[in-house]
């Protein structure tokens, strides 16, 4: 993959945690070295639990369970709402009956 494709798939985690009210913790994550975060990928449950890990161990701290679930859900989360992502919702009636031949 080439590289300038590979920088357009990466955001801010700034920005990210800030669409969810979370800017604070960025601090904790610029140090860890996650500043970045890939927007077209889908993470799992057990990556995005790593990288709370991470965060939490290079920076010793110790998330609370209520800031711990919201930044797991933001950065868990954030594919659904990647690029590509906002398609508008169609309601069954807008769409056209196929007529397939017998």
């Amino acid at each position: 993959m080439p590289k300038d494709k590979k920088n357009k798939d990466l955001m801010s985690t700034q920005v990210l945690l800030a669409a969810s009210g979370l800017d604070e913790f960025y601090k904790y994550f610029d140090q860890a070295g996650h500043s970045m975060f890939d927007a077209m990928t889908h993470a799992s449950d057990l990556k995005v639990e790593q990288i709370l890990l991470e965060v939490e161990a290079r920076n010793g701290v110790t998330f609370n369970n209520v800031v711990r679930i919201k930044l797991w859900k933001a950065l868990r989360y954030q594919w659904f709402r990647g690029p590509g992502k906002g398609l508008n919702f169609v309601e069954r009636v807008d769409v056209q009956q196929l007529h397939l031949p017998p």
